[in-house]
């Protein structure tokens, strides 16, 4: 049986497991979603009902308090401006006094009456009438309570007026007489409806929600709504009991003023005889509840059902999918093998393609390789050195096309570097002249400032050799060769969606360009427009692969009759990148050597590189200040004669302002600059010098070449 199908059996199988799951996660997973969030919301609508009702219960807290506060005023207005008074003298100022608690009422909207009794209880003076009826109030049982000395301050409950038909709530006070005894009592008439019309606007936006003004003993003086029982239940009368001995202020779950299961506020209102009583029935705040809890169900259940619907069609979907392929299975088997035979054919004709192009290419090499041999064994008078030349070039071309072959072949791990664009530009140029030919001319364009790039030095070359190669296939008659590098900072927008620093490195060319349909497939091995014998297809293949190496991108733009710009886009390094290797040992040093004329100081340059020191060269003191500014050394060798001036001396002295510690030796072969020496007291060296020198001196440690011979970079 085919590999293919077992996988593909596997992976119905996979499905129909998932799709299974997904069915039955399609209910339950919303509905435990579903009733966790309702019990969290049930708990999170009593904790709020609680906050509701006691911020309700303080409110009405507040203004009974004030009403109640402004009635005591009132009743001690009274009392004071009656004490001493005896009832012969408040029955012949019965006008004034009537007069006076006519006015203290009709400020009062929530005032009935205000009266005056004596010790019998007969009706003295009143606010309503004059002369006053002949009223008694005896059976009252504040009236008792107040005469008998039982309680300084009483509240009734409420009562039919017997003067005024009127339901009221009697607020009364004793009377103080002439020798300072209780004489009779002074007592508002309080209207309960006053107190339900202002519970009732409280309670606008409390649907069900019920507030009661109730005495401590139960009796409720006044409701909203108008149907509450004149005394309150005993759960809520066990409350108030708790709050009259001390247990303060409370807010449980209990039997509510209306009789049904509620959440009740109760606060005590002054000396505690009064109470302020909310409750909100719990069959409100489960309506309310329920009714999110429709809306919360009917939005999850909408794609939860769409989402189970959908699982279910896709089941059996996947079932139709799996028979129609265990039928087509036969046929595609036979189409794959095929399609294999073909591709194999197609590797054979490319392989038979390279072939051509790399007999051919190793065949010139050859050609060269042995006209030099022959020139040099048949005309021995011809200088050998021109014959070996031709030789090394022709080896460098067989070497260079063997490492593309290796390339295309293998990965080979690549030896970083740090390098410099525009120091080794000038190792390019004789390949990149030699591969353009006399036609072509070569121009460079690079930037001084361009960033260090960290990458593998001889992959660079190949590159550069490659780009030159197509620049002259390109250009048969010849023309421009244009290498530019400048420094880029990418936002992302450009090919690759790279970010960042990058130095871009640019080959440019007029040449006779390409169609869109070629550029798609440039950087492909083996593709090539060029005739049989005449291109690898390797070239471009292993700049796209050596960008790729080095973490950048290759760019390609031609447009035909104008020209091909090639541009790679490197990132740029950054001091103590990972990725660079080093070439140099642990007790290595780096150093720079500053020198006008490069070739008096070549065998210095080599010696420290043998030993395993890394050397930078720079030609001038803007140059050496530039490079110990960015990369940092650990000894510094001038030339004390740079230019016609002695301009060591002057570097040295920036040198040394700006890096104090950095060590700085000057080097001559003048016998004024000894003398000059032995004045100063400055350190030089006389060339010629070797690194031997300076071990000799403690200038340097010694140091072995852990990776071979570095080169030497050159700004």
């Amino acid at each position: 049986m085919p590999h293919s199908y077992l996988g593909t059996r596997h992976y119905f199988a996979t499905q129909r497991r998932t799709l299974v799951a997904l069915l039955f996660g399609a209910i339950l997973f919303p509905a435990a979603v579903l009733a966790t969030w309702a019990w969290l919301s049930l708990r999170a609508d009593v904790a709020e009902a609680e906050q509701r009702s006691a911020r309700l219960a303080r409110v009405i807290q507040e203004h009974a308090s004030k009403v109640f506060e402004a009635n005591h005023q009132i009743n001690s207005r009274i009392r004071d401006a009656t004490a001493g008074w005896s009832n012969a003298q408040l029955r012949q100022h019965e006008d004034d006094i009537h007069t006076r608690l006519a006015d203290i009422v009709g400020g009062l909207p929530q005032a009935s009456s205000l009266a005056v009794y004596d010790e019998h209880g007969m009706l003295l003076a009143s606010s309503r009438f004059y002369p006053v009826p002949r009223v008694s109030i005896s059976e009252r049982e504040d009236f008792r309570a107040i005469v008998g000395g039982l309680r300084p301050f009483d509240v009734t409950g409420v009562v039919i007026d017997k003067v005024v038909p009127e339901r009221v709530i009697n607020v009364s006070m004793p009377r103080v007489g002439p020798a300072a005894e209780v004489a009779g009592l002074v007592s508002v008439a309080l209207r309960p409806s006053y107190f339900a019309d202002f519970y009732r606007d409280v309670l606008s936006q409390e649907t069900g929600a019920e507030a009661a003004l109730v005495r401590s003993d139960g009796v409720v003086l006044a409701a909203y709504p108008d149907s509450m029982p004149e005394q309150a239940p005993d759960a809520v009368r066990e409350s108030l009991q708790r709050i009259s001995e001390g247990s303060g202020d409370s807010v449980s779950r209990m039997t509510g003023l209306g009789g049904d299961d509620s959440i009740v506020a109760n606060w005590s209102i002054g000396s505690g005889l009064l109470h302020a009583v909310v409750g909100i029935p719990m069959r409100v705040i489960h309506a309310q509840w329920r009714h999110r809890l429709y809306i919360g169900a009917t939005v999850a259940a909408i794609p939860a059902f769409a989402l189970w619907a959908l699982a279910w069609m896709s089941l059996r979907r996947l079932k139709r999918e799996e028979q129609s392929y265990l039928r087509w299975q036969e046929e595609v088997t036979r189409r794959q093998e095929v399609e294999e035979r073909y591709r194999q054919s197609r590797k054979l004709e490319a392989v038979g393609h390279l072939i051509t192009s790399v007999a051919h290419d190793f065949r010139n090499v050859l050609s060269v390789i042995s006209f030099n041999t022959d020139l040099m064994i048949t005309r021995p008078d011809v200088a050998r050195e021109k014959a070996l030349a031709g030789i090394k070039r022709s080896v460098a071309s067989g070497v260079a096309l063997s490492n593309q072959l290796i390339g295309m072949a293998r990965k080979r791990q690549h030896r970083k570097e740090v390098l410099l664009l525009a120091q080794e530009a000038e190792g390019w140029t004789p390949l990149i002249r030699s591969a353009l030919g006399p036609r072509v001319q070569l121009r460079y364009e690079i930037d001084p400032a361009c960033w260090p790039v960290c990458a593998d030095k001889n992959e660079l070359e190949l590159a550069m050799m490659n780009l030159a190669s197509n620049a002259r296939d390109a250009m048969p008659g010849g023309g421009q060769f244009v290498v530019a590098a400048s420094n880029v900072t990418l936002d992302g927008s450009r090919p690759g969606g790279m970010r960042g620093n990058y130095v871009c490195l640019s080959a440019r060319d007029n040449g006779k360009g390409m169609p869109p349909e070629v550029v798609e497939r440039v950087f492909e091995p083996l593709f090539t427009t060029k005739t049989a014998g005449l291109g690898s297809g390797l070239g471009l293949a292993q700049v796209h692969d050596f960008c790729r190496e080095v973490d950048g991108v290759a760019v390609i733009e031609s447009e035909v009759a104008k020209g091909t710009t090639v541009r790679l886009y490197l990132p740029a390094w950054e001091h103590g990148d990972s990725h660079a290797r080093t070439r140099w040992g642990a007790g290595a040093s780096a150093v720079l050597i500053v020198a006008d004329q490069p070739r008096s100081v070549q065998s210095a340059v080599e010696s420290l590189q043998a030993t395993g020191h890394r050397v930078t060269l720079v030609r001038d003191e803007a140059e050496a200040m530039a490079a110990t500014d960015r990369y940092g050394f650990d000894l510094v060798i001038a030339d004390a004669r740079l230019g016609p001036a002695l301009g060591g001396l002057a570097l040295r002295d920036r040198l040394t302002r700006s890096f104090p510690f950095l060590p700085v030796i000057l080097m001559t072969d003048d016998a004024d600059m000894i003398a000059l020496a032995s004045v100063s007291g400055l350190p030089f060296l006389l060339k010629p010098w070797n690194a031997q020198t300076l071990v000799k001196a403690g200038i340097l440690a010694p140091s072995r070449a852990v990776d071979g011979q570095s080169s030497p970079s050159r700004l």
